[in-house]
């Protein structure tokens, strides 16, 4: 029996919707859930969606735990995505997402220029460094449409929104292998050239 104060739950709320563990001291999980956003919303930009996802998850969660045993929460969200709230947490314009290409070259030389020389930021595998790459240099990209087998969080299919590009599920009939959102690499384009 878990004695009180010894559960500890993790929430991540993402690209595609929530997921929640609740995990006792010895590490055992001892209860999960997970809710669609699509099921909440068809607005996957929604920060009303989000917060609805998040609420359904949890409280899927505290059906199956003793709330009164934990003792610990953690709470994470898709990575880069920005929203400004005002003081009560009321969003103040639509987000934008952690995929959303920065049009702003006064941005893009300022991330460049206050980017830890390792960060993620400097890599070819952020889908917006990639993306702003085949966008702005076309010779990157295959002539006239290309098949891409995309590897994302989530089976997220936007960073090809914008170029022509369509989704291929075989890496054997893929022109183009792209891996977007790989956190911690920080290669450069020639670490990937055979």
């Amino acid at each position: 029996m878990t004695t009180r104060h010894e559960t500890v739950i993790g929430i991540d709320v993402g690209t595609s919707g929530g997921r929640a563990e609740a995990m006792d001291a010895t590490g055992r999980i001892v209860g999960q859930a997970a809710t669609r956003l699509a099921d909440i919303t068809s607005d996957l930009r929604d920060p009303q969606g989000w917060r609805s996802t998040f609420e359904r998850t949890r409280d899927q969660l505290l059906a199956t735990v003793d709330p009164a045993a934990v003792g610990r929460l953690c709470v994470d969200g898709t990575s880069g995505t920005v929203l400004a709230v005002d003081a009560c947490g009321h969003p103040l314009a639509a987000p934008l997402m952690y995929n959303d290409p920065v049009w702003d070259a006064g941005i893009l030389a300022l991330i460049s220029w206050l980017a830890p020389c390792a960060s993620a930021a400097h890599g070819v595998t952020s889908g917006e460094v990639a993306w702003q790459m085949m966008a702005n240099d076309r010779s990157l990209l295959p002539d006239g449409m290309a098949r891409c087998l995309l590897v994302s969080r989530d089976n997220d299919l936007s960073p090809l929104t914008g170029l022509p590009l369509e989704s291929c599920c075989d890496g054997n009939l893929a022109d183009i292998v792209w891996i977007a959102g790989s956190e911690g690499d920080h290669f450069d384009l020639d670490h990937y050239r055979s």
